[in-house]
């Protein structure tokens, strides 16, 4: 697995690489509440893992503030693409 931050991270099996997001569960049995990290995409390629990555990412920050200028806008977004590629070394 690939942790990618605190919310995000890559993993694969088989057939396929999986992006997945931690989540807090409820143990069987004893009741205990824990975090993991659970699948929610899937996809052929690590380079499809890292793209849809980089897209969530690029989503929350539009989403988390309010801008008046598109190209306000496009700068912080192409300026976090490559802030996440640097960090992931790609």
């Amino acid at each position: 697995m690939i942790i990618l931050d605190e919310k995000y991270a890559i993993d694969a099996d088989t057939n396929c690489w999986q992006l997945c997001r931690k989540e807090k569960y409820k143990e069987k049995g004893t009741g205990e509440e824990k975090e993991r990290y659970a699948p929610f995409k899937y996809f052929y390629n690590i380079q499809n893992t890292v793209a849809r990555y980089i897209d969530i990412k690029q989503k929350e920050k539009i989403s988390s503030k309010e801008y008046k200028s598109l190209n306000r806008a496009l700068t912080d977004l192409k300026k976090l693409q490559k802030e996440l590629e640097q960090k992931i070394d790609l």
